[in-house]
């Protein structure tokens, strides 16, 4: 079953779609410097068109 992701900028788009057993975090690109991980891929957020950062946890 699919889950949607859902922005964290604006918290309003549905940005991808991920499988029920997987795990992600996202943020926006601009925060990635507070966190300690590179992420696996760059999404554009189609309703505030910020760079949303995702990445892939279990």
């Amino acid at each position: 079953m699919k889950i949607p992701v859902i922005c964290p900028a604006c918290e309003k788009a549905r940005i991808a779609d991920r499988d029920e057993d997987v795990k992600n975090i996202a943020v926006p690109s601009k925060d990635l410097s507070n966190y300690n991980w590179k992420p696996d891929c760059y999404i554009k957020c189609w309703r505030c068109k910020r760079e949303i950062a995702l990445k892939r946890v279990g």
